[in-house]
């Protein structure tokens, strides 16, 4: 949970599924959310309320003895910048990560902690099949 945590609080503040994300070449929560619920994952809104441009959704419970969290950028341009400053210490705490478009997504093990060193952990394939099915839309 701390690991969960620590990954919302370094990526961004989330907003509420209320703030649209009004990306012009990237993806939109509904069918992020579509995809990962096709792959069994349910995601929640981590920040309710929040006035942030960047919608964060986050898996509730452990699911296979590791959380996921999502973040939706208002663009490609901030979701590229976020994943560059954050990707190398994420892969080096042994977690996995991806981008696409304006979709960054994390994936925490259960115990791991952002900054001590873990060996590499693969995206889960639910995770993995869940970017594909979004990113393959148009």
């Amino acid at each position: 949970m701390a690991a969960s945590v620590a990954v919302l609080a370094l990526v961004a503040t989330g907003s509420g599924l209320g703030a649209t994300v009004k990306a012009k070449n990237g993806y939109r929560p509904r069918a992020v959310l579509v995809a990962f619920r096709a792959q069994g994952i349910k995601l929640v809104d981590a920040n309710a309320g929040s006035l942030s441009p960047v919608t964060t959704l986050s898996s509730p419970r452990p699911r296979d003895g590791w959380r996921v969290g999502v973040f939706l950028y208002p663009n490609v341009v901030s979701a590229k910048r976020s994943f560059d400053d954050n990707v190398k210490v994420w892969r080096s705490s042994g977690m996995a990560a991806a981008r696409q478009k304006n979709v960054v997504v994390t994936v925490v093990p259960n115990g791991r902690v952002i900054g001590r060193k873990a060996k590499p952990w693969p995206m889960p394939k639910p995770v993995a099949r869940a970017i594909a099915s979004f990113s393959s839309k148009k």
